[in-house]
């Protein structure tokens, strides 16, 4: 394979960009599917900027890119919610990757880079996602087992009795509970909410329209929904993507809800529970795997 003949296009229609999608993404993993992307692109829609790498004329890669207009830089598609990018490369042309980044021509800040790979060698880590291995587990007595002592289980044995003893109520899959789970999820963080972001509210209403074996749920205690979380299974990864519990209210609840979650993913056979980046406080106290997730900047 001659180097010298590859060349780049760089496409920036939306349909042409789902068609070059669709036949180079690895379906891996949520992230690598453009409808669950789409959702957070198509309320700002900034110029698309997918790179094409082709060799002898033959397309044998692609950089999925977005122009964000307002901070003046190439980021990938979907924007900062997105996790797990990467460049999708046909197998046996994975050495051309770092040519993407001699053909970028404006500033670009390129976050949450996953991949054993020459484009990901070498790049600095800039954050971790938070993964929960649970293949071979299962009950989620085996899990707490497998990851905690007696004492620390004891613990959490409490803090899950005192919410049971106010005989909670947990509703699956109703829908109208997401407006709670903002809601809730913005008087847990307040100001770091990412439900105070722009379009964040009707990103999240669009998701539930997706084909997706969502497993929302909604904690009721006395009658009124206390705590909601938003799940889906993926292949054999169970996903949390949000959550909102009233921790004020009830200081247990927060543990009640993660064993639950937990729960749920153990009884459809995943074989990990995908947290999403950031600790947010409690993801490294359940000894979940750290995975790093790195950065590419160019000035």
């Amino acid at each position: 394979m001659q180097e010298n003949n590859i060349q780049f296009e760089c496409i920036s229609d939306v349909r042409k960009a789902e068609e070059i999608w669709n036949e180079f993404s690895y379906k891996e993993n949520i992230y690598d599917s453009w409808d669950f992307r789409y959702c957070f692109y198509k309320y700002f829609a900034f110029p698309i900027c997918f790179y094409v790498a082709k060799l002898d004329g033959e397309p044998i890669g692609l950089m999925p890119l977005q122009y964000n207009t307002e901070k003046k830089y190439l980021e990938f598609f979907g924007g900062c919610f997105m996790e797990d990018n990467r460049i999708f490369m046909k197998s046996g042309y994975e050495s051309f990757m770092p040519r993407f980044c001699e053909v970028l021509d404006r500033p670009a800040r390129l976050e949450d880079i996953i991949g054993e790979d020459p484009f990901k060698k070498g790049l600095s880590d800039f954050e971790y996602k938070y993964v929960a291995d649970l293949s071979g587990v299962k009950t989620l007595d085996e899990y707490l087992k497998k990851i905690f002592n007696a004492k620390h289980i004891k613990k959490i044995r409490k803090r899950y009795d005192k919410i049971e003893s106010l005989a909670p109520e947990i509703i699956e899959n109703r829908f109208a509970d997401i407006e709670i789970m903002m809601d809730l999820n913005i008087r847990m963080f307040c100001d770091e909410s990412s439900f105070l972001k722009p379009h964040r509210r009707e990103i999240f209403r669009d998701l539930l329209k997706l084909d997706l074996d969502f497993h929302m749920l909604s904690f009721l205690i006395g009658g009124k929904p206390e705590a909601v979380s938003l799940s889906f299974k993926h292949g054999d990864t169970f996903v949390g993507i949000n959550a909102g519990v009233n921790k004020e209210g009830f200081p247990d609840l927060s543990t009640y809800t993660i064993l639950k979650r937990l729960e749920k993913a153990i009884s459809l056979g995943s074989k990990k529970y995908d947290a999403g980046i950031d600790d947010l406080g409690w993801k490294e106290n359940w000894h979940f795997q750290k995975v790093p997730e790195k950065i590419f900047i160019k000035n």
